[in-house]
């Protein structure tokens, strides 16, 4: 199989993060005409009770690839309970770590480390805390969650100079969820065939809505394993300044396998774009204290 060397360098240089965090994050710069405010604020999901309630701390790895050929990079990620010394309130901490591997961290040196506070109850995030690391430069995200609003503070650092930008970004928007909190809310729903839900997804400084729409069940391998899985159609649309909503054209498509158990944890994302396809695939997965 031949692969473009100039293609893989532009995708290899993608900002991103690793795994999972990558895939939605990766969306092409080139986009439709903006949509006013009004016209999608009726899209987003409201609050359904919980399903299947998160009750067990697990872990998985993922590795990510290039048209499921080269491995580009890896990711850990670890769910588990934190004590918010109140009874009533229930909080996960998500923790993540990634880095580019393989031919890709030779174009694209990049380490990632991406730590969330999570009410697993109400699916509410409290806080994010990203760190990245490139050749470059480093770079310190902190979000801060209150109900309907987002405060980001960016620090990015110059290695040979030490030169400082710093901003800071208030995003408002209904119910806004960070990857973790969306994720756990995805998995506690029914997932029955035809369902479709809509999210603001605000995983580092940009906000997206993302739709998920469930397609079939069906049995689906990782090189963790064969498992039964739920099989979704994923939609990613980035929100601009005043809350605009941008559709990409060269954002084809992406599916997203859920495994059917008790895990109910992402199995694989695949996302079709204009550099080809990128895979995050799981190669392990368990939970605390033992399967």
């Amino acid at each position: 199989m031949e692969i473009s060397l100039q293609k893989f360098r532009r995708w290899a240089r993608m900002r991103t993060g690793a795994g999972l965090m990558c895939l939605l994050a990766a969306a092409p710069a080139r986009a439709a005409s903006p949509a006013p405010q009004e016209d999608w604020y009726g899209r987003i999901s409201p609050d359904r009770e919980a399903v299947y309630r998160w009750e067990r701390g697990c872990r998985a790895s993922y590795v990510l690839s290039w048209n499921g050929v080269l491995k580009a990079g890896e990711m850990e990620i670890e769910i588990e309970s934190r004590d918010s010394g109140r009874q009533e309130l229930r909080l996960v901490s998500a923790k993540a770590q990634g880095k580019s591997a393989g031919l890709a961290r030779i174009f694209w040196h990049y380490d990632c480390k991406y730590n969330s506070l999570i009410d697993v109850d109400t699916f509410v995030p409290r806080e994010i805390l990203y760190l990245e690391e490139e050749r470059k430069d480093r770079t310190r995200t902190e979000v801060e969650f209150e109900k309907g609003r987002a405060v980001c503070l960016k620090r990015v650092e110059q290695k040979k100079d030490g030169e400082v930008d710093e901003s800071r970004r208030v995003f408002k928007a209904p119910r806004i969820h960070d990857l973790t909190s969306g994720i756990l809310y995805l998995r506690s729903q029914p997932l029955e065939t035809g369902d479709e839900m809509s999210l603001v997804i605000y995983p580092f400084d940009t906000s997206y809505l993302v739709t998920f729409r469930v397609l079939e069940r069906e049995p689906h391998r990782t090189e963790a394993g064969k498992f039964a899985a739920i099989k979704l159609d994923l939609g990613i649309e980035k929100i601009l300044k005043g809350n605009r909503l941008e559709r990409y054209k060269k954002f084809k498509r992406a599916t997203i396998w859920i495994s059917d158990d008790a895990f109910r944890m992402p199995l694989e994302i695949r996302a079709e774009i204009f550099v080809g396809s990128i895979r995050a695939e799981m190669v392990e997965r368990g939970f605390s204290g033992g399967e």
